[in-house]
């Protein structure tokens, strides 16, 4: 539709704006409603296709990330907060929502954008990539160094199927679970109980999580139960003491090296130990009742 001004001459018809066009950091993203962000996902897709099939790249990838993008950089405090992108070529979204868009037409161009995160590229760039599963090493020694420098921040990796196949990407994952202090966030299955000591968890990352809730309900499953029940007796206790709830009677001792006495759950069966050597097999029924007097005895 045609416009006319006073004086007789027509008018363009105003662009009509795009969300995309008024986000310059993650903190815009904050301000959008949940329609808002649908519709800004559809043109992130939009601006990919059209800028990768000029220039070519990585398109399936970064097309499949967008909703996770959006999210990431809508929940965490980007750049305080820490995102670590496995490989880097499912970053495209991350750049357009990062101060990049006016730029992104020379992505994968000489002296243009480059295809994968770049440290010198952006402050949001957190680590500069563009291998296969590097991101969990990476991740984890970030943490290792903000715990060094008693900072507080999150540090996110973002890891695909296959990547998450990579030696590198176990060694991480290894390394991270035999530390004191696993980084990994899952639900808690080890807590200092007792005293004025604030929650600390450790995951069990190797079947302990079949045991937390129930698949059909998403209820607290037994484990999660029995978790809970340890630790308010625990805490009646008045004194403070490390005790360690995990899933898996196999590795469970090993996993929690930090704690004073545990209990790792199998199937029917439980097993009480304290630093790592084990005191004794009990069947499930009983295993609350013996074990707390064996927290007793101890202390």
């Amino acid at each position: 539709m045609t416009k006319y001004s006073k004086i007789g001459k027509p008018d363009e018809e105003p662009a009509c704006s795009k969300l995309i066009d008024k986000i310059d950091s993650p903190a815009d993203l904050k301000k959008l409603d949940i329609e808002d962000l649908n519709k800004l996902a559809g043109e992130l897709r939009e601006e990919i296709v059209k800028v990768i099939s000029l220039n070519g790249g990585h398109l399936a990838s970064s097309l499949g990330s967008v909703e996770v993008t959006i999210a990431l950089l809508r929940a965490f405090g980007c750049p305080l907060d820490k995102i670590v992108w496995d490989v880097g070529h499912q970053a495209y979204a991350h750049k357009l929502l990062t101060g990049r868009r006016d730029r992104f037409p020379t992505i994968r161009q000489f002296g243009g954008l480059s295809g994968f995160p770049s440290r010198s590229e952006s402050r949001y760039d957190a680590f500069g990539t563009g291998h296969a599963g590097t991101s969990i090493s990476a991740a984890l020694g970030m943490v290792v160094a903000r715990d060094l420098n008693k900072q507080s921040y999150n540090v996110v990796a973002v890891i695909g199927d296959g990547s998450i196949g990579a030696g590198i990407s176990f060694e991480a994952m290894n390394h991270a679970g035999q530390m004191e202090k696993c980084p990994f966030r899952s639900d808690p299955v080890i807590k200092y109980c007792g005293g004025p000591l604030p929650p600390d968890f450790i995951s069990c990352p190797t079947c302990g999580r079949t045991h937390l809730r129930d698949p059909k309900t998403n209820n607290p499953g037994p484990f999660l139960r029995f978790a809970a029940r340890v630790q308010n007796a625990v805490n009646r206790l008045g004194r403070p003491v490390t005790v360690a709830v995990m899933g898996c009677e196999v590795n469970g001792p090993g996993e929690a090296k930090s704690a004073d006495i545990g209990i790792a759950m199998g199937v029917g069966k439980a097993v009480i130990f304290k630093k790592v050597k084990i005191l004794k097999t009990v069947p499930m029924e009983q295993a609350f009742d013996i074990f707390m007097e064996e927290v007793k005895r101890t202390w």
